[in-house]
């Protein structure tokens, strides 16, 4: 019989939370156990940090009720049910990014250790690799501006989520490929391209932060002796990062066993001073798409202080764009519908045609969370990348 006070709180808001209603009966899974009684679980369709209030170790699963669903989401620990559904598991469904959260977790806490070193006297030695690392993963963590230029966040996307973590190793491994196909074009490559394995050990967040804790671990991080709180907070949420980062790695190889021909991956971006984010689900191509040309898919969701919830799903053919932005009501359609010819022109340098529709579909905006857990050819999202 369970303890009345086996709860566990979650942390994390997610969108995925908003399905739940007090009394579901659901399987998770503890995937790393954290100082605190804090834990990184799996609940089926998405992962979250929570805490708990009894002992458990990395690999539990057990079963869980929704006691509160309204604002923070409350579960209890249950016994399991006779012969009921089963759990949805780690490897249904999309591979989750790294969370917002996490995210400025780790930037919050590096934003200080950087304070803390502009204090240091002079005579304190830190070394300028040191520095650098620190402010390049500064850089990296730094929210989306969306007011930025076209160029600027396209580059900004890219790097946030080729180097996001998840495929380091894959990138590593295709980097020692192209070295073992030819032998010392590694050397005579130019320094900044992506694929060198140096470049993808620099600029990637898994191997940042890995490097960040040995460094912070390490008698060579004396330096921080005047403020060894700050680097301790810091390595913590590191920590807490890369078991996310790890989490999702695991996921996407769980998947591979099914062999669906491509791998969907959420990820969602932090935007400056906003606490809605922006989520974007990219599907990565895991075999040839063949000779037929099928285009590439995107779908965005953006959530607007005035205006609400707002969708826009991209269609590329070669060089032509197809843009279907989905509103909530009428009149909406009828103001985004006034500008369209503006976004025409915006884009018109990069596309040998562009097109805009404006079309009022709530549902269509709400199916934006779900829609890709049902099998593939059957969703709407189908981003090619």
């Amino acid at each position: 019989m369970m303890e009345i006070g086996s709860m566990i709180d979650v942390l994390r808001s997610s969108p995925e939370a908003t399905a739940l209603k007090t009394g579901d009966l659901f399987k998770i899974k503890v995937l790393e156990v954290f100082e605190s009684q804090r834990i990184l679980v799996d609940l089926g369709r998405w992962r979250t940090m929570a805490d708990i209030s009894f002992p458990v170790v990395a690999g539990d699963e057990f079963w869980v009720r929704v006691q509160e669903a309204s604002g923070q989401l409350r579960l209890q620990r249950v016994p399991p049910p006779d012969g009921t559904l089963s759990a949805a598991g780690p490897a249904a469904g999309p591979v989750q990014g790294v969370s917002v959260e996490s995210l400025k977790h780790v930037q919050m806490r590096l934003e200080e250790l950087v304070d803390a070193l502009s204090r240091l006297p002079d005579s304190t030695q830190v070394s300028h690799e040191a520095r650098q690392a620190l402010e390049a993963l500064g850089s990296f963590l730094h929210p989306f501006d969306l007011g930025s230029t076209p160029d600027a966040l396209a580059a900004k996307l890219k790097e946030f989520c080729e180097n996001s973590g998840l495929f380091l190793e894959t990138r590593l491994g295709a980097a020692a490929e192209r070295i073992a196909d030819r032998p010392g074009v590694e050397t005579v490559l130019d320094a900044s391209s992506s694929t060198t394995a140096s470049r993808v050990l620099a600029d990637d967040l898994k191997a940042r932060l890995l490097l960040l804790k040995a460094f912070l671990e390490s008698s060579s991080a004396g330096a921080f002796v005047a403020d060894r709180g700050a680097a301790a907070l810091l390595s913590r949420a590191a920590t807490e990062l890369l078991a996310d980062i790890r989490a999702g790695q695991e996921q996407m190889a769980n998947t591979l066993s099914a062999d669906p021909p491509m791998q969907l991956v959420h990820f969602v971006l932090p935007r400056a001073d906003d606490p809605n984010p922006v989520r974007l689900k990219i599907a990565y191509r895991r075999r040839p798409a063949g000779e037929k040309q099928q285009g590439h898919r995107a779908a965005v969701l953006l959530a607007l202080d005035r205006v609400g919830s707002i969708r826009a799903d991209l269609f590329l053919l070669g060089q032509s764009l197809s843009i279907s932005i989905f509103v909530s009501s009428a009149e909406l359609q009828n103001v985004f519908a006034r500008h369209a010819s503006e976004v025409r022109d915006a884009l018109a340098e990069w596309f040998d045609a562009v097109s805009v529709q404006v079309k009022t579909s709530p549902r269509t905006i709400e199916r934006f969370i779900a829609e890709d857990w049902r099998p593939v050819g059957e969703s709407l999202v189908d981003v090619h990348a």
